[in-house]
Formats: structure tokens, sequence, C-alpha cells
């Protein structure tokens, strides 16, 4: 209700044809991007026109907007906004919720830990692993407030959107 305004790319797909004696093909597909601009959560981000979004209020303080791919895969991509986290710092942040899923998920793994950036501030980045599902993370804190964006699907098919997830991070941005 707050988005809409469509930005083409052009995306290169390359594709493993076995009957083509596994030579890789490519062409060119014009995959239409959204905006979706959130003055409520000061923040902006581009996701695919074919995917659907939700926004969720209903944990307050923490505000998320939830986007989801075509077909049903259980794959979605959430960003959450959390005004709550006073003056946290971004390490201790993460080593609670690293803390927080070993003690809630037995099959918990952490994959990768690594400093990154997020509409331009410093950022970290988590891969981690449970019984059923991968997730990517990446969060920021900037003026007091947590930024994460999450992209999660099953094993099997955390690899098919993971290009689209990268994108639409690296297009998020924190406004003013």
């Amino acid at each position: 209700n707050k988005c809409g305004s469509e930005i083409g790319y052009n995306i290169t797909i390359s594709a493993d044809t076995p009957s083509l004696s596994n030579k890789v093909i490519s062409e060119k597909v014009k995959t239409s991007y959204n905006e979706c601009k959130s003055s409520e959560n000061n923040i902006k981000i581009n996701y695919p026109s074919t995917w659907t979004k939700t926004f969720d209020n209903s944990k307050p303080p923490v505000r998320a907007i939830i986007f989801m791919p075509p077909k049903g895969d259980p794959a979605n991509l959430v960003i959450t906004v959390d005004d709550s986290v006073g003056n946290i710092t971004l390490d201790a942040n993460n080593e609670n919720f690293i803390s927080a899923m070993r003690k809630g998920l037995p099959d918990f793994k952490l994959i990768e830990s690594t400093p990154s950036t997020l509409s331009g501030f410093a950022a970290h980045q988590l891969i981690l692993s449970e019984r059923k599902t991968k997730r990517l993370i990446v969060s920021t804190i900037k003026n007091n407030v947590l930024y994460s964006i999450m992209y999660v699907a099953d094993h099997d098919i955390y690899f098919r959107h993971l290009s689209v997830a990268k994108q639409m991070i690296s297009s998020f941005e924190i406004l003013n």
C-alpha cells in the first residue's frame, strides 16, 4: 500500500542443460522491480514485482515487512525494525541473538559471522543453519534502532532465491 513504482533490470541467467552436453546457456531476462518505501519504518527497498509483500506490526515494538517469492516456495525475506534496543552495540546484539538461537534450537549451526555494511552503515552478516532452514541475516544499528534483514529458506531451495535476496539487501536504504 506504500510501494509500487516499477524499476527495470536486465539480469543474465545461466542454466545447465544436460540435453545440450552440459553446455551453459545464457539469456537476458527483463525482471521488473518495485520500490517499497515505508516512511513509518524509515526505510526503502527494491523487490521483484512477482513477490508479494505484507506489513506485520503485530509484535510491537518490532515492525516487519515480509516479502515472499511466487510459487509457494518455502522462503521469504523479512525486514525488521526494532526501536526498543536502547544503547546496545551491534556486537552485543549479535551475541545475544546467537546465544538465543543456540538455546532455542538444538541443531543450530553458525556457518559464518562477518562484518558487513547495510545502507552505508557498519553492519554484521550471519549465515546459520538449523534442522530445516538456512538463514542469511544482515543487521545494523542507527540511532538506537536495529534494522535487520533476514533471508530464510528450506535447505533444498536456499540458493534458488539467494541472488535476488542479495540484490534486495544491496538496494536497502535507511532514510534520514
